[in-house]
């Protein structure tokens, strides 16, 4: 599965719309916004998970959707995590 993750700073890793899509396509029970949402992880200078942000593709700062899985945001974040190392 191809992911779209962005690396928006040096404690901050973004997955893209696209790649949202593509975790509902492979955990189609995971609650995950349809299009126009990105979600943005940030971890301490340890690689502890410290923040998540939602945002709309216009960099529209929103509520957490609801109905998420826990699972399936713990597995995006471990994804996510990887592109700092």
């Amino acid at each position: 599965m191809e992911l779209h993750f962005v690396q928006v700073s040096p404690s901050e890793v973004m997955v893209t719309t696209r790649g949202l899509q593509a975790m509902r396509r492979v955990w189609p029970c995971s609650g995950l916004p349809y299009d126009g949402y990105c979600v943005i992880f940030e971890y301490d200078s340890h690689g502890n998970l410290v923040d998540i942000k939602w945002h709309t593709d216009e960099g529209i700062d929103v509520a957490e959707p609801e109905g998420i899985d826990g699972a399936c945001m713990a597995a995006l974040s471990q994804d996510a995590q990887k592109l700092l190392a």
